[in-house]
């Protein structure tokens, strides 16, 4: 076996597939940023893949991969590994719903703020 990063690489046919999902779901994170493809507010797509990403991650790379080391020498890291790698998954999927469903211009009350006067807080005096 080979350690790379938080990985432990028994089968590289493994590796090589979670790698080439990996790659697909980039690039199609890419393509929507660049609005090639247009994405509206209610299309999840690309939510559905960087689930499959993570479940393929968890299942092939952490569970499979280890599990094949003899007398389960790292076994007990499995949980780790899945609390590590869960952030690389959720961060692009929660930007591209940002960039989905956040408008172009803000209004004023988009923060729940009301009103837009701004207050001097040393003085407490209203500024217009």
């Amino acid at each position: 076996p080979v350690g790379v990063a938080m990985f432990t690489v028994t089968f590289p046919e493994i590796s090589v597939f979670v790698g080439l999902v990996y790659i697909l779901n980039g690039l199609y994170g890419m393509v929507r940023s660049f609005n090639v493809i247009k994405a509206n507010p209610d299309d999840h797509s690309f939510q559905m893949g960087i689930a499959f990403q993570y479940f393929c991650t968890l299942v092939l790379m952490i569970l499979v991969q280890v599990a094949y080391l003899e007398g389960g020498t790292l076994a007990p890291a499995a949980p780790s590994r899945a609390c590590l790698t869960l952030g690389a998954h959720v961060l692009p999927a929660f930007l591209d719903f940002k960039m989905r469903s956040t408008p172009e211009e803000l209004p004023a009350d988009y923060y729940g703020l009301q009103g837009t006067d701004k207050t001097d807080d040393m003085e407490g005096e209203v500024t217009a």
